[in-house]
């Protein structure tokens, strides 16, 4: 099983929709539910790493991958020889990606 690791901005992108979805919609509940299915699906992630899309853009230097939850992605990469997964970003999925990565 792979180990996971958060960069500074993802935990940022966390945060930032449970406010969102907390304080501005209003919806504490959906909040919370939202929360934990980062959890359930980061923990996933653990387990089969290669099961989510590959993000393909030209002059990516590392190769991303995506999983969508609800009207968000995680995007990660694989370190096999460490055996670790490192969440780059979390944003919103009609969110132009390709900006966040370059």
């Amino acid at each position: 099983m792979y180990k996971v690791e958060l960069l500074p901005i993802a935990l940022s992108d966390i945060k930032s929709i449970i406010y969102y979805i907390s304080h501005v919609l209003n919806n504490k509940t959906a909040a919370e539910r939202f929360k934990n299915k980062i959890i359930s699906t980061i923990e996933a992630i653990t387990i089969f790493p290669y099961g989510s899309s590959k993000l393909s853009f030209v002059g990516l230097k590392n190769e991303y991958r995506c999983i969508r939850i609800n009207n968000y992605i995680v995007i990660y990469t694989i370190n096999d020889d460490k055996k670790i997964i490192t969440i780059t970003r979390i944003c919103y999925y009609k969110r132009k990606v390709d900006d966040l990565l370059f």
